[in-house]
């Protein structure tokens, strides 16, 4: 089981993409999405429970995005 809480900062038209990686490979379950359209500084909060399979060997880590539209 992986368990994630985050809380951002964002400004107006900033989004933000939070995801898992094993083995490099995307794990769209753990995907989260933050943005607003609002004027403004802005702070979010969120988080992730998962249940994932792990083998021996096996790397998990955290990768975000910071999308401006």
């Amino acid at each position: 089981m992986v368990t994630f809480d985050v809380q951002f900062g964002l400004d107006v038209h900033c989004r933000v993409l939070i995801k898992l990686l094993k083995n490099e490979i995307r794990q769209t379950s753990s995907e989260l999405y933050m943005g607003t359209n609002s004027p403004g500084y802005h702070r979010m909060m969120g988080g992730r429970t998962i249940y994932i399979h792990l083998e021996t060997g096996d790397t998990l880590y955290w990768k975000t995005e910071e999308l401006h539209i």
